[in-house]
């Protein structure tokens, strides 16, 4: 808002002066020749709003499309939540065009996968890649628990491993390298390396083997018959 001119440092926005606050932002959007409008976790617009605030939410983000003399193309990025929201009001959802990004499977992902990693690689100068390991895959899916955002970075990550080191192909040890570079695990932990790589937490940063002993410790004393009599 500050980059196009908007008076930010003013009177807080209330429910009787949006209308014209909107109006202004218009102007001045015009003004920059924005066209595109694009609000990120944009499930978090509706935040602790009631009922009456969410319709304005909704037909604000109606009316931004319908500008006659300036128009919007208005992008909705988010998460499961922002299914909901769109979906309380059909003409928002007619004016959307929804493009959903799953979580990523072996069994319809596994040839898209492949070929992104060799893709990258070999724009890198690394040569194709070529997985050693038969689980590289699944190994690979777990590591970013099956988000394609994620598993970007992952790839990402595994090359410039190869690229410091002076490598010239990109194998399993360098996603390996990379993981632990991003989240600070340590070997035990991450999911390239040890063989019950299915009972990793790969969300977890700084994992150490330690703490998941003792987290099964603990978890082994709260299921003791005799301390549940004692509680």
């Amino acid at each position: 808002m500050e980059e196009v001119g908007y008076p930010v440092n003013v009177t807080a926005t209330t429910e009787a002066n949006a209308t014209g606050r909107w109006e202004q932002l218009r102007g001045l959007l015009k003004a920059k020749r924005v066209t595109v409008l694009h609000f990120d976790e944009a499930q978090d617009i509706w935040g602790n709003a009631n009922q009456p605030q969410r319709r304005a939410v909704i037909n604000t983000l109606k009316s931004l499309s319908q500008n006659k003399e300036w128009p919007f193309i208005v992008l909705l990025f988010g998460t499961e939540e922002l299914k909901e929201m769109v979906n309380q009001d059909y003409q928002l959802g007619r004016r959307l065009k929804p493009t959903e990004i799953r979580p990523l499977k072996k069994a319809t992902d596994a040839t898209t996968i492949r070929s992104v990693i060799s893709t990258y690689a070999e724009v890198a100068g690394l040569g194709t890649f070529e997985a050693v390991d038969p689980q590289s895959l699944d190994r690979f899916l777990m590591a970013c628990c099956h988000r394609l955002g994620i598993g970007i970075d992952l790839v990402i990550g595994a090359i410039q491993q190869a690229v410091l080191r002076g490598n010239t192909q990109l194998t399993d040890r360098h996603f390996a390298r990379g993981f632990a570079h991003t989240t600070e695990c340590d070997a035990a932990m991450d999911p390239f390396i040890p063989d019950d790589w299915k009972t990793i937490k790969a969300s977890v940063l700084f994992a150490r083997q330690e703490d998941a002993d003792e987290d099964e410790h603990d978890s082994k004393r709260e299921r003791s018959p005799k301390l549940r009599r004692a509680s």
